[in-house]
C-alpha cells in the first residue's frame, strides 16, 4: 500500500476512533455513504440505525476508548478498495463502575468520495479474548509465588475492595468515579509491574534505601488509584484485595522477594480478567524523526539510575537541535538534573506522584504536534499499553539494556523497531549517540561524550569531592577510603575533602564513618559535603552536588552517579569500580576507571597514586 493511501486509510479510522472517544456518534455519518450497510456478528442495520445505536451506547458508559491495533488486510486502488484492521474498545460501565474491553475486526469496502474516502458497508466480528496480558517481568519470576497465595488468586469473588491505609470502598455503583484524564485499571496495573520489576530486580536495600523507598511510596500511590478505578470485567475482587494489601504492606527489607510475588500474583489477576492485542511492530531501521513537532515531551522511566539517566544527554541534545522551536518537557525523578544539563527545558519531578506524566500527556486542547520519548533501562511497552500515539502525537520508547528503540504513530501504520549492535566502545554512551545519529541525521555524527564546561586547572589546598556510597557489594570500607584520603593529603600536600551524605540516614552514617577515620588519620579538613547546611534531600541533592562538581579540583566516586555527573563540569575524576563493566563508564577523557576487587594496603596506594597524578600532583 502506498504512502498516501495508507494516509488516507489512517485517517478515516482516526475519525471513527474520535467520534466514540468524543462520544458523538453523529460524526460517524462523515464516515459511511448514505445507503450503507453494517452487520455486526451477523445482525443487519442501517448506518443511520448503527448511529442511533451507537448513541444510546455512548449515553450509558463513561470513558470509551477505541484502539486501533492492526491492519489484518489491505487492498486498496485509486478508486478504493477493502481493508481490515484489528480494534479494541474499551468502556465503563456507569452502572456497575465496571471496565469492559471488546477485541475484534472491522472489515470494509472503500468508496472514492470528493472529501476522502467513504464506506459503503461495514462488518464488525468480535474475537476471543486472549489470555496473554501480564505485568511486566511477571513471567520471569511466577516461580516465586507461593502456593498459598495462588490459591487466593483463584478464590472465588467477594466483597468489594479493602485496602490498608484506605477506607473500605462502598458497594460498586457507590464507588468514586475517577474524574478525566482517566486510567484504565490495566494501565495502572503495567506501571504497577514496571516499579515493582524495578523493585525486584535492582540491589537498592544498600546504599540507595531512599530511591528504593521512594518506589513503595509510588507503588502504593498506584496501588490506591487501582482500588478507586474501575473493577475489571469479571475481576475476582478478593484477589485484587490480596494483591493491593501486600503492595500497601511493602516494606524496604523484603521488598525484592515480596515484589517478585506481585509481579506473579498480579500477571495471573490480569490474565483471568480479560487479554489484550497488541499494535505488531516491524523491524528494520528507523527513518529519522519529524522535525515538525511543536512539543518535545521526555518520560524518564523508573528503571534508571541518575547515571544512567546521564547517559541519555546526547539523545536529548540532539532532539533539541533537531526541533529547535519545540516546547521541551522532561519528567524525572531526579530533580535538578536536567535544569542542570538542558536549561532550555522545564523540568517536572513525579517523586511521589507516579501518574503525573501520564495525566500530562492526556491534557486536553495543547497545540500543535507533539513527539513524546519514553525512555528506560528496559521495554516498559508504553506506547501500547500507557502513552499510545494520537491523530497528533508521535511516541519514541528506547531501552538501554537491549538496545532496541520504537517509534508509533496513531492510526494504522504498524510500530517500527530498530535493535542497535553492541558498540566496539563507548559502551551506552556509543549506543545512544548512534541512535540519535540515526534518528536526528542532520547533525550527526553525535558526540559520544561532550562536556559542558572544559577541564580546569586545579587549585591548592586541592579541593577534592568524595563519593563513598554505592548499591554494589563493594569491599571497599570506609576505612580504606579514609586511608585513601590521608595518603593523597600527604602526595599533594594539603587538601579539603568534601564527603557526599546522601539522602537517607543508613548512607549519612556511612559517609560519616569515613570523615572521623580519615580525621583520625590525620586529615583533618575533611567534612560532609553538607556540613554548616540543610541536610541534602532529593529535591536538592543533586543541583548542590553540581555546585560541589563545579568547585572541586578532584573527585574521588565510586562507579555510580558521580561518576557520571562530575566530569561533565570539567572536573578530572578517579572511579573505583569492583568489577568490569565498561558499557556503563563515562568516556570523559579525565575520568580515570580502576578496578579494585580486593581493597589491600597496594590498592589504596594505587588509587591515592592516580588520583594525585590526575591533578598534577
Amino acid at each position: 500500500m502506498s504512502s498516501e493511501y495508507q494516509s488516507q486509510l489512517c485517517d478515516l479510522v482516526l475519525r471513527v476512533k474520535e467520534a466514540v472517544e468524543s462520544a458523538d456518534a453523529e460524526r460517524l455519518r462523515e464516515v459511511f455513504t448514505p445507503d450503507a450497510r453494517v452487520d455486526v456478528n451477523g445482525r443487519f442495520a442501517t448506518a443511520d440505525e448503527i448511529v442511533k445505536h451507537v448513541a444510546e451506547f455512548l449515553s450509558r458508559v463513561e470513558h470509551p476508548q477505541l484502539d486501533i491495533v492492526s491492519v489484518d488486510e489491505s487492498e486498496i486502488g485509486e478508486a478504493g478498495g477493502l481493508a481490515a484492521v484489528g480494534v479494541e474498545l474499551a468502556w465503563v460501565d456507569r452502572h456497575a463502575w465496571e471496565e469492559h474491553l471488546l477485541a475484534g475486526s472491522l472489515i470494509f469496502p472503500l468508496a472514492a468520495a470528493e472529501q476522502g474516502w467513504r464506506v459503503p458497508g461495514l462488518t464488525a466480528i468480535q474475537a476471543q479474548a486472549r489470555q496473554d496480558d501480564a505485568l511486566p517481568g511477571a513471567g520471569s519470576v511466577a516461580a516465586a509465588q507461593p502456593e498459598a497465595e495462588a490459591a487466593t488468586v483463584a478464590a472465588p469473588p467477594a466483597p468489594p475492595v479493602v485496602v490498608p491505609g484506605m477506607s473500605a470502598a462502598s458497594p460498586a455503583a457507590e464507588w468514586p468515579r475517577q474524574p478525566r484524564p482517566h486510567f484504565r485499571s490495566v494501565e495502572l496495573f503495567h506501571l504497577l509491574g514496571i516499579y515493582q520489576a524495578v523493585v525486584a530486580i535492582r540491589p537498592l536495600d544498600v546504599g540507595n534505601r531512599e530511591f528504593l523507598e521512594s518506589l513503595l511510596a509510588d507503588s502504593r500511590a498506584l496501588g490506591q488509584a487501582l482500588a478507586r478505578a474501575p473493577a475489571l470485567h469479571g475481576e475476582n475482587r478478593a484477589a485484587l484485595g490480596a494483591l493491593l494489601a501486600a503492595v500497601a504492606a511493602q516494606e524496604p527489607g523484603s521488598a525484592a522477594e515480596r515484589a517478585r510475588q506481585i509481579l506473579a500474583a498480579g500477571g495471573r489477576l490480569v490474565r483471568r480478567a480479560q487479554g489484550r492485542r497488541l499494535r505488531p511492530a516491524s523491524g528494520g531501521e528507523l527513518d529519522p524523526l519529524p522535525a515538525d513537532y511543536a512539543r518535545l515531551t521526555v518520560v524518564f522511566g523508573p528503571g534508571l539510575g541518575l547515571g544512567d539517566q546521564i547517559m541519555y544527554l546526547s539523545l536529548l541534545r540532539a532532539l533539541a537541535a533537531h526541533v529547535p522551536c519545540a516546547e521541551i518537557t522532561v519528567f524525572t525523578l531526579y530533580p535538578g538534573l536536567w535544569a542542570e544539563l538542558l536549561p532550555a527545558a522545564r523540568e517536572r519531578s513525579y517523586r511521589g506522584d507516579p501518574l503525573r506524566p501520564f495525566r500530562f500527556l492526556r491534557r486536553d486542547g495543547a497545540p500543535g504536534r507533539e513527539l513524546v520519548v519514553a525512555a528506560d533501562f528496559g521495554p516498559n511497552d508504553l506506547h501500547r499499553r500507557v502513552a499510545r500515539p494520537s491523530r497528533g502525537r508521535d511516541v519514541l520508547e528506547v531501552a538501554l539494556g537491549p538496545r532496541r528503540a520504537w517509534f508509533a504513530r496513531a492510526g494504522t501504520e504498524p510500530v517500527r523497531t530498530e535493535q542497535w549492535p553492541a558498540p566496539a566502545a563507548g559502551g551506552n554512551y556509543a549506543l545512544v549517540a548512534a541512535m540519535a545519529g540515526r534518528l536526528c541525521p542532520a547533525g550527526a555524527p553525535w558526540p559520544v561524550w561532550e562536556a559542558a564546561a572544559p577541564r580546569r586547572p586545579p587549585q591548592r589546598p586541592l579541593c577534592v569531592l568524595v563519593n563513598p556510597l554505592s548499591s554494589k557489594r563493594f569491599r571497599f570500607g570506609p576505612e580504606h577510603w579514609a586511608a585513601v584520603l590521608a595518603r593523597l593529603d600527604g602526595l599533594v600536600g594539603g587538601l579539603r575533602a568534601r564527603v557526599f551524605p546522601g539522602v537517607h540516614p543508613a548512607s549519612r552514617a556511612g559517609a560519616m564513618q569515613v570523615v572521623e577515620l580519615a580525621r583520625a588519620a590525620g586529615c583533618v579538613q575533611v567534612a560532609p559535603l553538607d556540613e554548616g547546611e540543610a541536610p541534602l534531600t532529593p529535591e536538592d541533592g543533586v543541583a548542590r552536588v553540581c555546585r560541589a562538581a563545579r568547585e572541586a579540583d578532584l573527585c574521588l566516586t565510586v562507579d555510580t552517579f558521580t561518576a557520571h555527573l562530575v566530569p561533565l563540569f570539567g572536573t578530572p575524576t578517579v572511579t573505583l569500580t569492583p568489577w568490569e563493566n565498561r558499557d556503563f563508564w563515562a568516556p570523559a577523557p579525565w575520568n580515570e576507571v580502576r578496578v579494585v576487587p580486593t581493597p589491600d594496603p597496594a590498592a589504596v596506594e594505587s588509587l591515592a597514586q592516580a588520583a594525585a597524578a590526575s591533578v598534577g600532583g
